[in-house]
């Protein structure tokens, strides 16, 4: 008889309805990655919480969010993706701390639910928008539109008190859904960075050679055109016992890169073309001498830098040119030295410094 009341007691326990009060909790998966004096996942949650109310008679549909905070310049970058019922965007929000960037996010998180959450504090956060905080210009993510039903007990038939609430609820989450424009909407601006670095030539003279590179780089979105110029310290061929050459060199290349985000780095392709001169110059001949000669390519490339936003950036790239002028360096006697290969691969690591 005992065990036999525990499990009628249990069984009224859970039968028993919530109160009529009780809130809602926002359906959300957040991850959330971001520096250390920045507020933690809790806080974000505790202000979403805050903010936004799930409405009487709705059910929603569970909101996945993955948040990426860095430090960019004198403040704050967030880069947001979203996922719900299928449904996929993308945003970029910046601020000069991480307090306003957190109260911008949490708006963005309780409009993309939909209609089926109210949002109650709304209009301190465009206030604070105003102080710096903006978007890529990227285009919010839809909210799709919520999955709705009657709570459980509730009167199937419609009285003429249900419409004129329903209107008034509909009325007052479409003006909700929209984000204001307000602080969270800016065109994209053009982003410079100039490059430092070295690597290895592998083909272009007689053996490897060291790389040494400078250059700036324009950067529109996800789209960037890199200029840079490239030398190439001397490096010695040993023709016979008494005859060598020494190889250089210098270059330029224009290339244009389009970029993808992956986790916290950033993969690039790029496609571009490239000049150089090349010297060679002989030593140990009865009469030594010198030539320069000219080099023409059509470069393609792949690069990963770390991290994807910050001021000072490091680029790890690996690319292969095709020779369309193939320079051949000769000395009398012993015949050509050296000719320059169809395919120039190269490695280089690169700093990226944003002013």
């Amino acid at each position: 008889m005992r065990r036999l009341a525990r499990i009628v007691g249990l069984a009224l326990v859970v039968a028993t309805p919530a109160p009529a009060g009780a809130q809602q909790r926002l359906p959300l998966e957040l991850s959330w990655h971001a520096p250390a004096e920045c507020p933690s996942s809790a806080a974000v949650r505790a202000q979403l919480e805050r903010i936004a109310r799930v409405r009487t008679g709705f059910t929603l549909t569970p909101l996945t969010a993955r948040a990426e905070v860095v430090r960019e310049g004198a403040g704050y970058a967030l880069r947001l993706h979203t996922e719900r019922d299928g449904q996929h965007g993308e945003r970029r929000l910046e601020a000069s701390d991480c307090e306003t960037l957190v109260s911008s996010v949490t708006l963005v998180l309780a409009l993309a639910f939909g209609a089926g959450v109210e949002v109650s504090d709304a209009a301190a956060v465009p206030e604070q928008n105003a102080a710096g905080v903006g978007s890529s210009g990227e285009d919010a993510p839809p909210a799709p539109a919520p999955l709705q039903s009657r709570e459980q007990g509730e009167p199937a038939q419609d009285t003429r008190s249900d419409v004129d609430a329903t209107e008034s609820s509909s009325t007052t989450a479409s003006t909700a859904d929209t984000p204001p424009d307000d602080g969270l909407r800016a065109p994209r601006r053009l982003k410079v960075a100039l490059l430092l670095g070295g690597g290895a030539q592998l083909a272009l003279l007689p053996s490897a050679a060291l790389a040494v590179s400078a250059g700036v780089e324009l950067g529109l979105g996800v789209l960037s055109v890199g200029m840079r110029a490239t030398g190439w310290p001397a490096v010695s061929d040993g023709v016979t016992a008494q005859l060598s050459a020494r190889f250089d060199g210098i270059g330029a290349a224009l290339a244009g890169c389009g970029h993808a985000p992956l986790q916290a780095l950033s993969l690039a392709l790029c496609a571009g073309a490239r000049a150089a001169a090349l010297r060679g110059r002989s030593s140990g001949a009865l009469d030594d001498g010198s030539d320069t000669a000219p080099w023409y390519a059509l470069a393609s490339a792949v690069s990963l830098t770390w991290p994807r936003e910050h001021a000072l950036r490091v680029r790890v790239e690996a690319g292969v040119a095709l020779s369309l002028a193939r320079a051949r360096f000769e000395i009398e006697g012993p015949g050509e030295v050296h000719r320059v290969p169809l395919l120039a691969p190269e490695l280089g690591v690169l700093v990226l410094i944003t002013p």
